[in-house]
């Protein structure tokens, strides 16, 4: 009996829950970083690592970005230019000489993400996520579309990861 209003309450917030959880995701492979996806489009942007047959980041373009255009039977898209600079490129600098970049989405500069390898040699991104070191799996964007698609009124950002010490998931939530 006291597990039935825990599955009531359950009952009422999953279908807020299941929204973004019922998009297509994106196969796990050795260049993937993360990906973006937003409200009702299941189209997704992928960032995926940019590694020379030296198996050093690319020091030009360390971060491939694309689309996933789930929408039109899962077809890759180049972004295009206002995505580029506007929306889901990032702006990435070296630090020194050690084969690792800081990076942002040019959409939002607080927040600075590393490109990196883990203690495998895995490519990862590193960020802090409530005060602990993980590695960037997955954002979601609840938002408007706003005035003709171009000016989006974003409600909240969710950040997934990984605890980078414990393996554990890693959750953060706020309003840009």
């Amino acid at each position: 009996m006291k597990k039935l209003p825990l599955l009531l309450l359950f009952g009422l917030f999953s279908n807020l829950l299941l929204a973004q959880f019922n998009y297509p995701v994106p196969p796990d492979n050795a260049p993937r970083l993360f990906y973006i996806q937003r409200t009702n489009s299941p189209n997704t942007v992928v960032y995926d690592a940019n590694i020379g047959a030296d198996g050093l980041f690319n020091k030009d373009k360390p971060i491939n970005i694309y689309w996933v255009r789930y929408s039109e039977h899962g077809q890759i898209q180049d972004l295009n230019y206002l995505q580029r600079t506007l929306a889901y490129g990032v702006k990435a600098n070296p630090i020194g000489n050690m084969n690792e970049y800081i990076f942002h989405l040019v959409s939002y500069s607080k927040r600075n993400f590393r490109l990196k390898k883990d203690n495998n040699g895995r490519p990862v991104v590193s960020l802090t996520l409530n005060g602990k070191e993980a590695y960037l799996k997955r954002i979601f964007v609840e938002l408007d579309p706003g005035f003709l698609g171009i000016t989006p009124n974003i409600h909240y950002v969710e950040i997934y990861g990984v605890d980078a010490k414990t393996g554990g998931g890693a959750y953060e939530r706020f309003v840009p």
